[in-house]
């Protein structure tokens, strides 16, 4: 098992593993647009976006992909505040509609230098929901260990991250 950096190139895969997984939830008015709006999530936010793949294969099968971005903290704050569900999809929706982004590089530097930084999981999706299954299984401990090296040094003031699925972790 291992992970690495995910590629525009890689998208439609995640768009394929995403539209399978009944624990992501797409807007109706974004699924045309979904492929662009993925190799766009990847492309603004390279060091963000990751896919585990299970190296027993060959060639190698991606198991899971995961995407974040820093968002501005206030803008997040209202997305949060108005009780509307899939944040995700908002910042998604903005991106295609020039309203919302995720922050360049120079914004996420000065609020690492400062105040600290505000992120989203966009999505998250394994190729197999099933917790149980043997992959998944060698893929958790790789899952963590990925999300520490894709977001450690950062001052993080907040992580934004929704689970829809019914075989989510225990609250």
């Amino acid at each position: 098992m291992r992970f690495r950096l995910a590629a525009p190139n890689d998208a439609p895969l995640f768009v394929d593993m995403l539209r399978g997984d009944g624990g992501f939830r797409i807007d109706p008015d974004l699924d045309a647009d979904w492929p662009h709006l993925v190799r766009e999530l990847i492309k603004r936010c390279p060091t963000q976006c990751v896919v585990w793949e299970d190296t027993s294969t060959r060639p190698a099968t991606p198991v899971a992909y995961g995407g974040s971005a820093f968002v501005d903290e206030e803008l997040l704050a209202g997305w949060l505040s108005d009780g509307q569900p899939y944040p995700a999809n908002r910042l998604l929706r903005g991106m295609r509609d020039g309203t919302a982004a995720p922050l360049g590089v120079e914004a996420i530097r000065a609020g690492n230098r400062g105040p600290g930084l505000a992120l989203m999981v966009v999505h998250f999706v394994m190729a197999r929901r099933g917790l149980d299954h043997p992959v998944t299984r060698r893929f958790l401990p790789a899952g963590g260990a990925a999300w520490h090296f894709v977001h450690s040094g950062y001052r993080l003031n907040s992580i934004c991250f929704e689970v829809y699925a019914p075989n989510r972790a225990p609250s």
